[in-house]
């Protein structure tokens, strides 16, 4: 069996550390260019050429903030009672893509789903950390539907919950009930990568997709913004179903309890506990969505 000395092992561990430091560096390129692309949004033209029948138009809403530009989209019968859809990050609106596509749901609600801050054609790539500042940018489209009088459903997913629960906590009066599926809400009960810590400094901001970076810079100023909550949660007061599921390893499944022993004075909590799930509801148990959709629980 013949031998290699140890410099012509050494030459050939450097030249092939060599060639995969070329293939990585090209991949990370190919990878970061095209994630530059990526909203994970759905655009206007979209939403009118593929949402609604004949008889049921899409309509696209555009308002505004602090000068921030807020969209949000109405489909389904009007005269049916109105449910929100608040995503988490990172998404838009078309988080919701197939329910928003789902005829069955247009004829027995009329569904309301709204791009957050700093996602979709809501003001994309400049992130709004402040909970309550989403909260005031999003009670405007609430309170116009609630003004119907039919009842207003909102269900937010993961970080959509948060902002979904700060509407609540000043606005009660305009939600007949808030569906919370696998959210955020206790300081610190949630996964954050080691790696979130550097990407948010300013120099290698640049790396991250856009859309990646407005959810990381989210994520990082979640546990104090959650902080400031604390002394609100006694003014919700309407009907509450929170949905998590047990196996949740992003969002702790904790998270669910600590709500429910917070909703004191809500009028009705419910815990529906979604045994084996993760934290992907919305994608993997779409039927008990859209059931929470329509009200049933």
């Amino acid at each position: 069996m013949p031998t290699y000395p140890a410099q012509f092992l050494l030459r050939l561990l450097r030249r092939a550390m060599r060639v995969l430091g070329i293939v990585l560096i090209v991949a990370f390129f190919v990878v970061w260019g095209f994630t530059r692309f990526v909203t994970l949004s759905i655009t206007d033209d979209w939403i009118k050429e593929n949402l609604g029948t004949r008889a049921i138009k899409p309509k696209v809403f555009y308002g505004s903030y602090h000068l921030r530009p807020i969209r949000w989209l109405e489909l389904g019968d009007s005269t049916k009672p109105v449910t929100i859809l608040l995503h988490g990050a990172p998404s838009s609106m078309g988080g919701w893509k197939s329910y928003l596509e789902d005829t069955s749901l247009l004829s027995k609600v009329c569904l309301v789903a709204i791009d957050r801050p700093g996602y979709g054609e809501s003001g994309f790539a400049e992130p709004e950390t402040s909970i309550l500042a989403q909260a005031q940018a999003l009670i405007p489209i609430v309170a116009k539907y609630a003004k119907r009088g039919r009842g207003v459903r909102i269900v937010a997913s993961s970080y959509g919950c948060t902002v979904a629960a700060r509407i609540a906590m000043t606005n009660s009066n305009l939600i007949d009930e808030l569906v919370l599926i696998s959210g955020s809400t206790k300081p610190g009960a949630e996964m954050t990568y080691w790696f979130s810590y550097p990407l948010d400094f300013f120099l290698l901001n640049w790396i991250v997709p856009p859309v990646l970076n407005v959810a990381n810079k989210e994520k990082l100023s979640h546990p104090a913004e959650l902080q400031k909550m604390l002394p609100f949660w006694k003014d919700i007061t309407t009907s509450v179903t929170l949905v998590h599921g047990n196996k949740d390893d992003l969002i702790y499944y904790e998270n669910a309890l600590f709500s429910q022993k917070m909703l004191g004075n809500a009028r009705k909590v419910n815990l529906v506990t979604v045994k084996g799930y993760g934290h992907y509801l919305p994608w993997r148990r779409q039927s008990l969505v859209r059931g929470l959709i329509l009200g049933k629980n």
